[in-house]
């Protein structure tokens, strides 16, 4: 028996939101340095992606319309034509699809039964026939199977784990902040200002413990909730969202005409809009503290940027500001559990987004995050 394995890299262009999820559900209960998945906006990403990550295979699969499959290969052959590509495997249902336009563009597959029983080769990119057992549909199925009963318990995982931190945990939580209120109700004529300061700091805790839970099952619930698209008109928007904020006299938020208006899940991008907006405040270390929100319209989203001449972040700490209870700020002198920003990052991944951050120490600090649109209902 041959126990020599070959580690391969392979590019997946899929249509399919529903394997897309299975995808990430594998993935991530893997331990592998996997980058997670991204939007592939034409031949030109695909070129790119080729070009950045070199991978052995590209594996195509549209379920929604394999005519736009044929025309992407056929786009993909003539982008590429004086490039290096690794050999690109299509699905078996794609490349039954002689009839497609894409015929006519000169985009010739290989017959189906060249290299059975693995799918079919653009005959361009292949050097030579791919061993059967590397995508092997049978095996894939099985796999694909056992995947979605992963899947699923982990959706069941979650289901408890959420009703054990709504439930078991809230109720303690409950009754030591009842208990410490009836304390210092019975105790006011004992207590010294330093018993008062621990009995406060006793109730300080417990909200920050509630807020904690909030913000971790709005975490976890975040992608759960069915989508409502509606029209949306962002200025608006962040005029509401920056009025419910307590603001100094000096702070200043500006908002940076012109806004659009689109079709998206209004819940969703106020609560990114919202997380980010807390982030620029709470962690400003002046008073008079600037933030500017602008907006640029790209190929299918939009840009929005988020800047503030705040302290700055430091490089080591630009990655780990988005993971989950970290915050930069001691935790004593912040109420917050440091969830804000791993949720807006989740939430706008769920959108097929991206967030990062650029920033200067003792300068500021710039937050982006793209958001994809939906065509406009008039």
């Amino acid at each position: 028996m041959n126990t020599n394995f070959q580690e391969l890299t392979i590019l997946i262009i899929d249509d399919s939101s529903l394997d897309r999820g299975v995808y990430n559900a594998y993935l991530l209960d893997r331990d592998s340095s996997t980058e997670p998945m991204r939007a592939v906006n034409g031949v030109a990403d695909a070129v790119q992606l080729c070009q950045a990550r070199s991978p052995d295979l590209v594996l195509l699969k549209f379920d929604r319309d394999k005519d736009r499959g044929l025309d992407f290969i056929a786009a993909l052959q003539i982008e590429a034509r004086d490039l290096f590509l690794p050999p690109i495997a299509i699905w078996p249902d794609l490349a039954s699809c002689e009839s497609s336009s894409a015929m006519r563009s000169g985009s010739r597959l290989a017959p189906a039964g060249s290299f059975p029983p693995q799918p079919p080769l653009v005959d361009r990119f292949v050097a030579a026939p791919l061993p059967a057992t590397i995508l092997d549909p049978l095996s894939l199925g099985a796999k694909l199977a056992a995947t979605n009963e992963l899947l699923a318990q982990r959706e069941r995982e979650l289901i408890a784990f959420e009703t054990l931190v709504s439930q078991e945990l809230r109720a303690p939580l409950k009754g030591i902040a009842n208990l410490a209120t009836w304390l210092v109700e019975d105790l006011e004529s004992h207590l010294t200002p330093d018993t008062r300061k621990q009995f406060d700091l006793l109730q300080s805790r417990v909200r920050r413990m509630n807020l904690s839970i909030d913000r971790l099952l709005d975490y976890t619930q975040a992608g759960q909730q069915p989508i409502t698209r509606s029209r949306v008109n962002v200025g608006q928007l962040l005029t509401k969202i920056i009025g419910s904020f307590d603001l100094t006299a000096g702070f200043s938020i500006e908002i940076a005409a012109p806004m659009p208006t689109f079709r998206t899940d209004r819940v969703a991008l106020q609560q990114v809009f919202t997380d980010l907006l807390e982030n620029a405040i709470e962690h400003h270390d002046r008073a008079d503290g600037r933030v500017q929100i602008v907006a640029h319209q790209q190929q299918n989203c939009y840009l929005f940027e988020i800047s503030d001449d705040g302290p700055g972040i430091a490089p080591q700490d630009r990655e780990r500001i988005f993971e989950v209870f970290h915050s930069l700020t001691p935790q004593k002198d912040d109420p917050s559990p440091g969830m804000g920003l791993a949720i807006a990052k989740k939430k706008i991944e769920l959108q097929g987004g991206k967030l990062w951050v650029d920033s200067t120490l003792r300068v500021g600090s710039k937050f982006s995050f793209t958001w994809t649109t939906a065509p406009l209902e008039l």
